[in-house]
């Protein structure tokens, strides 16, 4: 079992598994009138799965089911005894929510599990005030099956008690609606009454004239003022409202005393007939009515022929009972071989109001069917009755799990060549090889479609974003290609005279060698005369086996000192670690942590071929003042230097500051050794951030060099020091508009710092370890923008976090990264890049600046049209990155990609990439949401995916009935990933946490690549009580949702970022026992125990 990502550790045991629902997208009903918005029913079609593939056809539907939301996530609620077994590993204060009660934690970036389905073997109910939350480590074990509780527990800051309503897109369309049914008539059921009428006399059924013409039979008999009986579990309601004074019934038409409802409905029980009485095809009639049969009578023409209701066009049958009519049924279910949303009562604006169709009728005057409200719907005129809340059964729906396995069995095994034109690549969870023929590998630069439109209408009209997700320094298989070297001397690498682009196997020789024609500018370059070759009778160079960048899509030149700051090769970059000593830093044992393990921190650091470390470092530490230490090798002890003004910083160390690990280890663990004495006693409690990078950047420049910052800080900085913040934490704008400005960064302080310190080269990672508010949107935004990293502990116990610490620390140490970097994205004549998302920084529209970059890190670019492309030609793209590597050497990496043009919608959907669309639409909401409330996001997001598969239906499938959802292929998990990533803790408002929490989600968003995206929108869940002990690693993932998880079950739930162990009160006595040392679940002491090594326990135990 490989660890790759950074988690945040926790266990849980006890009654209520870890909640969060993964269906129920609730699509926008404004879509255009011809487009229908898209939705999930309850029941299955006959055919199987939940939804339907391009071609695929059924029976119109009787009801349009607009979606909704139904999940919810769950908390432990402060002041209230958890569950037996149940916390997190890392405390939570009062008012940061954290995992306890059986809930998932609510940090998680994405939702993990289906609330409706949760299985519930406890009872109590226990509420919480307003914005509270657990102290998750100090949880007071409760009895496993307490008596009187009664369901799941709420989470989020409500206080409320019961299910909760998903955080996620509001139902936009009505409830459904359901009445009386009868059987033995042909008439389709009153239950498919689906949609309200509209205002005003039109659409409202009224009485039938008097004297109906057309109509044959005899009168019927029976009572002459029956009213419907109220459906089975609705008491007390009453019947839509009607043209007239409360309580008045509807008169009946001459000659049919019996009837008291419009043409349309059935009878209520015992209500006689003619004989013979046949109903409109497909009607089904009420239980307990009884009539002699009737003859001669005529069914009603289709709904398309009928008129309005109560007009004398309208022609039928009287209607009465018939023999057989069974009683009013409340089913909601599609008639079989429907699975849809179409909503065929529900009036479009500027369609015409005529009466019902065939089986919506309304009901008897004072009946209210099943799901009836008065209320109005926004948007909707006043009067028409709401459909209740339609649940979405999560099984109809696809299934990551399943298409990921599916992916992985199908193309797992295969090479997936790059030269392929219009076909993405396998999933980014699939493990699969790439051969370079051309094109850059995936794993380097993905695209949201690998077919781009031909126009920009054609875009605009699909409403998915043409977007690359790069990823320059991005690690890849030792089978695959690796990056070649070239170098072409002191002129450099050959590039275009017009635009600058760099050669690339997509350009073209003319003239017998001696010009090349550029794919991006179209314009002819002559060659250089030491880069010049003759050509073959196929216009190909004879050398291109002898030339990398003309026969790889991703290649590595030589930079030269015209690449280079004042025409001067770099050295190599030195990194310095800025450690905390106030009395906060001490508290959380941070000094103790760091002196014990930071000689096993630089051993990690990046060696040659020899084994020698090219990179300096250099140690500081600081409360209210700096202190720098000498520590080279020839001296008998360390020196410290103590900078107490810092107003205006200087390095007082010229000589010495900055050491190679190897000449000084001695002195280096010496220093280490009496670190920890040394500031046993410090009672400072102000601390400072500002000056400490400062001083940090003015000592690379002193040393003439670029490098990165490891600083590791525990509280706010405030007082009178530059830098200083204010605490702006208030609860009162949680959850209101102006919720976006506690997102943004406080003055212009540490933006004008972040802008020196990407023109000096230095990057920053903050370890931020504190247990109150520190500010993190004003802190990440500053990180973010240097190209580092914020990492954030909030509660830091040494017990917890200090595993998490520790391995952070040291993947940002050993692994790849660049420094003093630029990148550029080029692409063909008609497409230009407008918007650029991720850790950046940027001074006009086309360069990305950075600190330094990493092979973690990804970067989205949104590409939109110029001109017209024509189609079958190529659309090329060039990512350039011009960086210093860890040896000082100036590189400049080349990632190209060709995609395939075309004008046919087919084409485009069937390239779309789920992955990298999905990693776009997160960077972009990401930095959507600090200019928009939650609110607006969530609709934008929600329309957006609406359309998308609105688009595809209107032109790429065949003629569906109206209650039918299409969905591509390749986007068939769009609806639920959409749902999951507006779900995530990075966008609730009200934050499921703190305010630091969600900036720190969202920051973390911002940088995340494929891989880490992937699974912070859909966490995965694997059952660890079915380890095989014959096997090695972890079983089988299964769908996150609450059915998958049992009280007889143990379960780790992931989603990148942090780690739980949930535990099942019935959990197999032996697991337990095996992993924990316990007898049962409730022994576990969840306070003692590391979860990271929990879960290497329980591998182990398979081996």
């Amino acid at each position: 079992m490989s660890y790759q990502q950074p988690m945040n550790f926790g266990v849980y045991g006890g009654h209520q598994p870890p909640v969060s629902q993964v269906a129920g997208m609730s699509l926008q009903p404004n879509v255009p009138p011809q487009v229908p918005s898209t939705s999930y029913g309850n029941q299955p079609p006959p055919n199987g799965p939940g939804y339907f593939p391009e071609g695929a056809s059924s029976q119109p539907p009787a009801s349009f089911h607009h979606p909704t939301h139904a999940s919810s996530q769950h908390q432990f609620m402060a002041g209230s005894m958890p569950p037996v077994g149940m916390a997190k590993s890392q405390e939570q204060a009062p008012g940061y929510g954290g995992f306890g009660g059986g809930g998932l934690s609510q940090g998680m970036t994405g939702p993990l599990l289906n609330i409706e389905q949760m299985p519930i073997s406890s009872t109590a109910r226990i509420r919480q005030p307003v914005g509270t939350a657990p102290s998750a480590m100090k949880m007071h074990q409760q009895p496993i099956g307490t008596p009187g509780m009664t369901g799941p527990l709420l989470s989020g800051p409500t206080g409320l008690t019961g299910p909760l309503a998903m955080i996620g897109p509001p139902s936009m369309g009505p409830p459904s609606m359901s009445g009386p049914m009868s059987t033995g008539m042909t008439g389709p059921p009153l239950s498919g009454i689906t949609g309200p009428p509209p205002s005003g006399n039109t659409g409202i059924p009224g009485p039938p004239p008097s004297g109906p013409t057309g109509i044959t039979g005899p009168p019927p008999t029976g009572p002459t003022r029956m009213t419907g009986p109220m459906p089975v579990g609705q008491p007390g309601m009453t019947g839509p409202p009607h043209n007239g004074p409360s309580g008045m019934t509807i008169p009946q038409p001459t000659g049919h005393p019996g009837m008291t409802g419009p043409p349309g409905m059935t009878g209520p029980p015992g209500m006689t007939g003619p004989p013979g009485m046949t109903g409109p095809p497909g009607m089904t009639g009420l239980p307990g009515m009884t009539g002699p049969p009737s003859s001669g009578l005529t069914a009603p023409p289709p709904p398309s022929q009928l008129g309005m209701a109560g007009h004398p066009s309208m022609r039928g049958p009287p209607f009465t009972g018939a023999s057989g009519i069974t009683g009013p049924s409340q089913s909601r279910m599609a008639p079989p071989g429907n699975y849809g949303y179409g909503h065929q009562g529900y009036a479009q604006p500027g369609t015409h109001h005529g009466p019902p169709p065939a089986g919506q009728g309304f009901p008897p005057h004072g009946m209210t069917p099943s799901g009836f409200s008065p209320t109005a719907l926004p948007g909707q005129a006043a009067g028409p009755m709401a459909q209740a809340p339609r649940k979405v059964d999560p099984d109809q729906m696809p299934s990551p799990v399943d298409v990921i396995e599916g992916d992985r069995e199908s193309r797992g095994s295969t090479v997936y060549s790059t030269a392929t034109r219009g076909i993405p690549p396998p999933l980014v969870s699939t493990d699969f090889t790439v051969e370079d023929n051309g094109c850059c590998n995936p794993r380097y630069m993905r695209t949201t479609m690998y077919t781009v439109p031909c126009s920009n209408d054609l875009l605009a009209s699909i409403k998915i974003p043409l977007g690359l997700i790069v990823q320059p320094l991005a690690n890849v298989k030792r089978t695959e290609q690796q990056l070649l070297l070239v170098d072409h001397g002191q002129d450099g690498p050959i590039r275009c005279r017009r635009c600058k682009a760099y050669m690339n196997p997509f350009t073209r020789f003319l003239d017998g060698g001696r010009q090349f024609y550029c794919p991006f500018c179209q314009f002819s370059s002559e060659v250089p005369p030491e880069f010049f070759c003759h050509l073959d009778h196929q216009g190909r160079r004879t050398d291109i086996m002898q030339r990398p960048e003309l026969l790889y899509g991703s290649v590595e030149y030589v930079a030269t000192k015209d690449y280079c700051k004042e025409s001067k090769l770099p050295k190599p970059p030195a990194y310095i670690f800025m450690i905390d000593v106030s009395v906060h830093g001490l508290h959380h044992g941070l000094l103790n942590l760091l002196s014990h393990h930071m000689i096993q921190i630089l051993e990690k650091l990046p060696r040659d071929e020899e084994g020698k470390c090219p990179l300096q470092v250099g140690f500081v530490t600081y409360d209210k003042a700096l202190h720098f230490y000498n520590v080279l090798g020839s001296l008998a002890q360390p020196q410290m230097m103590v900078l107490t003004d810092v107003e205006e910083v200087f390095v007082p160390i010229v000589e010495g500051f900055l050491v190679f690990v190897d000449e000084s280890r001695p002195m280096l663990e010496t220093l280490f050794s009496q670190l920890p004495s040394m500031f046993a006693n410090n009672k400072e409690s102000k601390v400072i951030l500002g000056p400490v990078v400062k001083a940090g950047i003015e000592a690379l420049k002193a040393a003439g060099r670029a490098g990165k910052l490891f600083i590791f800080h525990s509280a706010l900085s405030t007082g009178d020091v530059p830098g200083a913040l204010k605490k702006r934490e208030d609860t009162k704008l949680l959850g209101t508009d102006k919720e976006k400005s506690l997102l943004l960064p406080q003055g212009s302080y540490y933006s004008k710092l972040a802008e020196e310190c990407v023109q000096s080269g230095v990057s920053v990672e903050i370890f931020m370890c504190a247990d109150s508010y520190t500010d993190v949107a004003t802190i990440g935004h500053f990180t973010s923008t240097v190209g580092g990293q914020l990492h954030y502990y909030p509660q830091f116990r040494i017990a917890s976090d200090a595993d998490r610490l520790l391995h952070d620390l040291s993947n940002s140490v050993a692994r790849q990264t660049g420094f003093d970097a630029v990148m550029r994205v080029r692409a063909s004549t008609g497409l230009r890049p407008t918007a650029f998302f991720g850790a950046l920084y940027m001074q006009n529209t086309t360069d990305i600046e950075l600190g330094s970059i990493d092979c973690d890190k990804a970067i989205a670019v949104e590409i939109k049209h110029d001109d017209k492309l024509k189609e079958g030609e190529e659309a090329c793209f060039q990512a350039a990155l011009l960086y210093t590597n860890v040896f000082g050497q100036r590189r400049l990496r080349t990632h190209n990609l060709a995609l395939s043009t075309s004008n046919g919608y087919g084409d485009i959907f069937r390239s779309c990439e789920i992955n990298a669309l999905m990693n776009f639409f997160s960077k972009s909401i990401a930095s959507m949401i600090t200019s928009m409330n939650y609110k607006a996001v969530q609709e934008t997001l929600t329309k957006q995916c609406s359309i998308i598969l609105s688009c595809y239906r209107k032109h790429c499938s065949t003629p569906q009935s109206a209650g039918q959802l299409i969905l591509p292929e390749t986007l068939k998990l769009l609806p639920i990933y959409c749902n999951t990533l507006l779900k995530s803790a990075a966008f609730c408002s009200p934050p499921l946490r703190s305010i630091d929490n969600k900036c720190w989600l969202l920051f973390q968003l911002k940088s995340m690549n494929l891989s880490a995206s992937s699974i912070c929108i859909y966490p995965r869940l694997f059952p660890l009580h079915n380890l095989n002990v014959e096997e090695s690693g972890i079983p089988a993932m299964v769908r996150c949702m609450a059915k998958s998880v049992q009280q007889n079950g143990v379960y780790l739930i992931e989603d990148g970022i942090e780690m739980v162990i949930w535990i099942g009160e019935l959990a197999p006595i032996e697991f337990v026992m095996s992993v924990f040392g316990v007898n049962s679940p409730r022994e576990v002491n969840v306070e003692s125990v590391s979860t990271y090594h929990l879960f290497l326990i329980c591998v182990a135990t398979t081996s």
